[in-house]
This record gives structure tokens, C-alpha cells and sequence, in this order.
């Protein structure tokens, strides 16, 4: 699995809207598929959708493992459209404007790509990604002591 953490602004209410892009294969499916029943990735109010799994093969790499990686945070508006009150969010996205533009700046530039990205067996090699056997976990027997 790959994960890293990524941003809109919503210009409206003036906040950074962070969420995860990411892509997992073989065991981490299930693991991302056990996540939908807790309470933390149910819909709600302000949320509609707090995890999208699409299910698809990987096709034109090494193009998809890259979405993870996206090299800006647009402005996207989310509000009421028409007379019915409807809340949606833009479909087009635009530049975040001045001064939050540079505060995404400056606040990106405090991390490195590896601070904000979560690789679970995979490591990165000279030639790219990696896959690493999962770790065995040790079980002790006994009292503890």
C-alpha cells in the first residue's frame, strides 16, 4: 500500500480540506475494506464519502503509482448551488489563491515526501518500488515476566 496526504482549500470558509490519495494491492485490500465498518469511515453530515475504493487494475504504469504524489493542492468550492440549497462540490479546480497559496507552500516545504506518505511492505530502491515480505510479529509466551 501507498498512502500520502494531500489538500484542497476551500475558499469559501478559508480552511485546508487534508485527505489521503493512495493505492493498495493483495492483503491491505481487505485490511482497507475492514476500515468501512467503523464509525470513523462511515458517511455523515460533512463527509458523504470518507473512503472511495475503486477496484481496477493497474494499467499504463508507472503513471498510477504516481496519483498518490500530486504536486499541487487546488481551490475547489464546496456550497449550496440553485434555489434548492443543494450543497455540491466544484467539479473544476483553480489556484488557491494569495496569502493561503504560500501557506501551503511554506508548510509543504517542512516536510519531506517521506514524511508525508505511508509505505506499508514496500520500500524504495534505486530502481523504484520494492515489495518487502510483511515482518513476522513474535509472540511471547509466559506470564510477562
Amino acid at each position: 500500500m501507498v498512502a500520502s496526504i494531500h489538500g484542497e482549500f476551500e475558499p469559501e470558509e478559508r480552511i485546508y480540506r487534508l485527505h489521503v490519495h493512495g493505492f493498495a494491492a493483495g492483503g491491505m485490500i481487505g485490511v482497507l475494506d475492514d476500515l468501512r465498518a467503523l464509525p470513523a469511515y462511515r458517511p455523515r453530515p460533512s463527509v458523504t464519502a470518507p473512503m472511495r475504493i475503486r477496484r481496477k487494475p493497474l494499467e499504463c504504469l508507472p503513471y498510477p503509482l504516481g496519483y498518490p504524489f500530486k504536486s499541487y493542492w487546488p481551490c475547489r468550492r464546496i456550497g449550496t448551488v440553485g434555489d434548492t440549497g443543494t450543497v455540491k462540490r466544484q467539479r473544476g479546480h483553480h489556484r488557491i489563491p494569495e496569502p493561503y497559496h504560500s501557506q501551503v507552500l511554506l508548510w509543504l516545504d517542512r516536510w519531506s515526501v517521506s514524511d508525508l506518505t505511508l509505505l506499508m511492505h514496500l520500500r524504495v530502491g534505486r530502481d523504484g518500488f520494492v515489495a518487502s515480505p510483511p515482518k513476522k510479529v513474535h509472540q511471547f509466551e509466559g506470564n510477562g515476566e
